[in-house]
C-alpha cells in the first residue's frame, strides 16, 4: 500500500503536478473529483490508481479538513449509507458510462478500497524545508537562551520548550516569543507554494523539558501522537 508523508514522494510529486495545472488526469477521474466536490464539498487534488487486490484508489485530499470530513463520511452511519459504498458505486458508474471496458472488467466484482493523504500537510513540510538552511540556524540561535530548551516548528505551530513549568509560566505573555512567530513566518511565507500558512493561524505554543519527560516519557512519538 502507497503512503506519502515527505515532499520527496513520487505520489507527493505527481499530486504536486496537478496541482500547478501541468498535468491532468483522465476524465473519469476529473467526475469523480467534481462528483464528490459536489455532493460532500470535498477538494480531491490527486487521484492515484493502483490495480491490486482489492482495487485501490488513493484520494489525495487538498487540507486536513477535507481529509476528516471524509474520514467520517466513509464510514457512514446506521441511518446513512457510507461514503465508500457511494464513491464506489460512482466510480464503477463512470467507467460504465465511458466505455472504459477493460478497467471495469478487471473491477466488476472487486471491493475497492479508497485509502486517504492530505496535500496541504506536506506542501506545508516542503515550504519549510525550502528555508535556507543559514537563515533558519540564525533564527533558532536567535532564540536559544539559557532558559531555552528547545524550539519545534510542527505545521502552523511554534514551540518554546523551557526546562522547567515554572520557567513556562514566567514566560507566558513574553513579546519576546510572539517576535519570533512573525520572523519565522516572514522566513517561511516566500516558500509557501500553495499559501497554506496564514499569519493568523500561526500559534505559539509554551512547554517544557519537565513536562516532556513526565508526561511523555521523553520520547517525542508519544509527545505528537
Amino acid at each position: 500500500m502507497v503512503q506519502f508523508y515527505s515532499p520527496e514522494h513520487a505520489l507527493y510529486k505527481l499530486a504536486k503536478a496537478e496541482k500547478r495545472g501541468e498535468t491532468q488526469q483522465p476524465g473519469v477521474l476529473q467526475e469523480v473529483k467534481a462528483w464528490m466536490q459536489q455532493k460532500w464539498g470535498l477538494t480531491v487534488v490527486y487521484i492515484h490508481i493502483e490495480e491490486s487486490a482489492p482495487h485501490v484508489l488513493h484520494l489525495i485530499f487538498e487540507t486536513g479538513k477535507d481529509y476528516q470530513r471524509w474520514w467520517k463520511i466513509s464510514k457512514g452511519s446506521l441511518f446513512r449509507r457510507s461514503g465508500e459504498k457511494l464513491l464506489s458505486r460512482k466510480y464503477k458508474h463512470l467507467l460504465d458510462t465511458t466505455g472504459d471496458n477493460a478497467m471495469q472488467q478487471k473491477i466488476s466484482t472487486q471491493k475497492l478500497a479508497f485509502p486517504s493523504h492530505t496535500f496541504s500537510s506536506v506542501a506545508m513540510q516542503e515550504a519549510q524545508s525550502n528555508i535556507p538552511p543559514e537563515q533558519f540556524a540564525a533564527l533558532r540561535a536567535k532564540y536559544m537562551g539559557p532558559e531555552v530548551w528547545e524550539l519545534h516548528f510542527p505545521g502552523n505551530d511554534i514551540r518554546v520548550f523551557s526546562f522547567t513549568d515554572q520557567q513556562k509560566a514566567a514566560n507566558t505573555g513574553n513579546a519576546e516569543y510572539e517576535q519570533l512567530v512573525k520572523e519565522y513566518y516572514d522566513l517561511l511565507k516566500p516558500h509557501d507554494e500553495f499559501n497554506y500558512f496564514e499569519r493568523v493561524e500561526m500559534k505559539l505554543i509554551l512547554d517544557s523539558k519537565e513536562n516532556f519527560d513526565n508526561r511523555y516519557q521523553s520520547n517525542w512519538y508519544y509527545y505528537y501522537k
